[in-house]
């Protein structure tokens, strides 16, 4: 059964985050209303740290179906090499089994083996070796080879040794643009987290500033005045910030854009609730 992961493990983040907010509580006095915000804001982060890491199962087969793939084209390579020798496809396959001597040896040499001594055609060798290995990719080289060598194998000879350079290309591309695709990910999601913090810090002060204009004519409604409109930005920039993270999530296709824009709004709101008391404190 496949194994999938899901929100199960939130509650592990939450003790240390509970501890670690109970903690800053106390040390800045803040209200207690700000415990689950702050707790929100420290446990969201590592859990969304931990859930967009690929768990070592997964590593270990992706790891394995490249290194099936990459034997499977150096296998590949060796049988079309022979091919295009002239030799018959049967022969050139029970060569190519003779002269690989990589970790898939036995299996290729077994079924291969099986096949053509029982009177079968190296596109039958071929395509029985497409249901033995694990890979997607490997299946779909191995049905194409079948294929090609049922229309015209001695035409397929010339253009097999193209193929295999063609799709060692294709594979080395796919992997450099996953890794780009992986860093841009990463990077927007720090920038998400950094802009949410700038923002709840441009927050606090833009009512400052406002004073600091009109503090020729300041008045006590003036005050209620600002407060009430202090209270208007932090909801109007909570959704602001909510909606920029979770779009930016979607352009970059991140799998979790809602644990994102989740995560994001908690920093937000905790650097909103503690810049006060950091600037005290210095």
């Amino acid at each position: 059964m496949r194994k999938t992961r899901n929100f199960k493990h939130l509650p592990l983040f939450l003790m240390p985050a509970l501890s670690l907010s109970f903690a800053m509580v106390k040390i800045f006095a803040l209200p207690w209303f700000c415990l689950p915000l702050i707790t929100a804001a420290i446990a969201l982060p590592l859990f969304l740290l931990t859930y967009s890491l690929p768990p070592s199962w997964r590593v270990h087969e992706a790891e394995n179906r490249r290194r099936e793939v990459i034997e499977l084209e150096n296998f590949l390579t060796i049988f079309s090499t022979y091919l295009r020798l002239g030799l018959s496809p049967e022969t050139s396959l029970l060569m190519a089994c003779e002269q690989y001597s990589g970790e898939l040896k036995s299996l290729l040499s077994a079924t291969v083996q099986a096949v053509i001594t029982a009177g079968g055609a190296a596109s039958y060798a071929l395509a029985a070796l497409s249901k033995r290995l694990k890979s997607p990719e490997c299946k779909r080289i191995l049905i194409l080879f079948s294929r090609a060598l049922n229309k015209d194998a001695k035409l397929f000879g010339d253009t097999a040794l193209s193929i295999i350079s063609c799709l060692k290309e294709n594979r080395a591309l796919k992997d450099y643009v996953n890794l780009l695709y992986s860093k841009m990910r990463l990077r927007a999601s720090l920038l998400t987290i950094v802009s949410s913090a700038v923002l709840a810090v441009m927050t606090r002060l833009a009512p400052l500033i406002s004073i600091l204009k009109l503090s020729a004519t300041s008045t006590t409604a003036h005050s209620v005045g600002f407060q009430s409109e202090s209270n208007s930005l932090f909801v109007a920039m909570i959704m602001m910030n909510f909606m920029n993270a979770y779009f930016v999530s979607l352009a970059v296709h991140h799998k979790h854009p809602i644990l994102i824009s989740a995560t994001s709004t908690a920093v937000y709101i905790l650097v909103y609730l503690l810049f006060p008391q950091l600037i005290l404190s210095f």
